[in-house]
């Protein structure tokens, strides 16, 4: 007797409305999104990822890096940021319980983003800048505390505006603190992507790239003036709203 021909289960298949209206569909496409503008504001702004090592800032940062070409550390920058940005948009819903596990966060981000370029190890900034005027490192840990403090504030407040924390974020970390030995620019995009993130916001579009953003650099030493510190975050404030203006 011949052997019964063996039917294959018949598995449904969604329609297309099914597959483009579904939940997953639509996160990945936002995903897809994010990630291209997030790569776009990268190249605009991140000399490493396109092949430029610059460690002027200090001499603890030429000692913190893992010593990898322009090239190599282009290609890691890309591809680190990229990934980081996935980290951020997978937590975009997550409800921190305090600044410290803010903190983690953050500096979790921020390792990702140096990954294969800084030394293991080497994460937090530990001198002082000869040539930003970066808050001194004895006064790091307070400034960090302070920045973490009122991060977590932002997020928390369901009126909060998530313009005003994204650039409170990007000047934290990139202007007045500079928390990290090296890869602060990135880290401080990705950290105000995923503020905006949480909020569906789109990200902002850098004009004027690289000059019109340091152009607002602090002219004082952070962490010295209060007033001082405040002005310079209501200059820069302006300008990043500036960003989503057409």
């Amino acid at each position: 007797m011949a052997e019964t021909a063996k039917i294959k289960e018949i598995i449904p298949v969604e329609s297309d409305y099914e597959m483009l209206t579904s939940p997953d569909y639509e996160q990945t496409k936002q995903l897809q999104q994010y990630k291209a503008d997030a790569e776009r504001n990268l190249m605009a702004m991140s000399r490493t990822a396109r092949g430029v090592i610059d460690t002027s800032a200090s001499a603890e940062k030429a000692q913190s890096m893992t010593g990898v070409t322009g090239e190599v550390a282009a290609d890691l920058a890309k591809q680190n940021f990229d990934t980081a940005i996935e980290i951020a948009f997978e937590n975009r819903d997550h409800q921190f319980e305090s600044p410290t596990e803010l903190r983690a966060f953050v500096e979790a981000l921020a390792e990702q983003v140096n990954s294969g370029i800084v030394k293991d190890g080497n994460l937090i900034r530990s001198s002082d800048s000869q040539k930003y005027p970066y808050v001194r490192i004895a006064n790091l840990e307070n400034e960090m505390d302070k920045f973490y403090n009122g991060l977590y504030e932002r997020l928390n407040d369901p009126d909060h505006d998530p313009v005003e924390a994204a650039a409170y974020a990007e000047f934290g970390i990139d202007f007045a603190g500079h928390f990290f030995a090296d890869g602060c620019g990135k880290t401080a995009k990705v950290v105000s992507s995923y503020v905006l993130m949480r909020s569906g916001h789109e990200l902002p579009e850098y004009k004027g790239g690289r000059e019109a953003y340091y152009a607002n650099q602090l002219k004082q030493i952070a962490g010295e003036d209060e007033q001082a510190d405040a002005e310079g975050y209501q200059k820069f404030l302006n300008y990043y709203r500036g960003l989503f203006e057409d």
